[in-house]
């Protein structure tokens, strides 16, 4: 179980492989309660597809993010 602090929340294993998109075809729940962040299709995601995710929460948040975008994938 991770420690949380006023909501905040890291994900470790899988949860670091998903990279940022301001079209993403995934988002992410965070469960404080059960200690676990939900990963939640969008979309069917064709085999082979990489998951993406807005890192800012909302799918549709196109705020700017505390790093860089260098470029969008197509």
């Amino acid at each position: 179980c991770y420690g949380w602090h006023n909501e905040t929340a890291l994900a470790l294993g899988f949860g670091s492989l998903y990279n940022h998109s301001y079209a993403p075809n995934a988002y992410y729940v965070k469960r404080y309660d059960e200690c676990e962040i939900d990963i939640v299709a969008l979309r069917d995601i064709a085999a082979g597809e990489e998951i993406l995710i807005n890192y800012n929460g909302d799918p549709n948040d196109q705020d700017e993010l505390w790093f860089a975008v260098v470029s969008e994938p197509n």
